[in-house]
């Protein structure tokens, strides 16, 4: 996807407004869809606005004070699963949200289940 800066854009919505070429020719002279073209006409005739909107991720589940919290408490209790986590905090984010966090942490977070030693040992 080819990424447009603000000058190209202003460019193309000032010229498709007043008139002097349709979204079709603009894509044409700019390499772009005539739909990225409407696109760009709808988000200034809405909300003014000719940049691009910005990318990112979604905020984190937890606010600062929180994360603080959070390794205080896995420095207590480093047996926690993210279930109790999640539950400690209230939180109605999903597991993998929780674990990404602490991965970013810096904590490596892995269990290994229990199984019987042997395949035919009956439980």
């Amino acid at each position: 996807m080819k990424f447009a800066s603000e000058e190209i854009r202003t460019k193309a919505v000032h010229a498709y407004l007043d008139g002097k070429a349709t979204a079709r020719q603009l894509a044409n002279i700019l390499g772009y869809t005539p739909a990225t073209i409407c696109n760009w006409v709808r988000a200034y005739r809405e909300n003014q606005r000719l940049s691009a909107k910005p990318n990112g991720h979604r905020p984190s589940c937890f606010s600062c004070e929180e994360i603080r919290e959070l390794q205080a408490l896995l420095d207590k209790n480093v047996d926690m699963t993210l279930q109790e986590i999640k539950e400690h905090f209230n939180k109605s984010c999903c597991l993998a949200a929780i674990h990404r966090l602490l991965v970013k942490l810096g904590y490596k977070y892995k269990k290994k289940l229990s199984r019987p030693a042997n395949k035919n040992a009956k439980m």
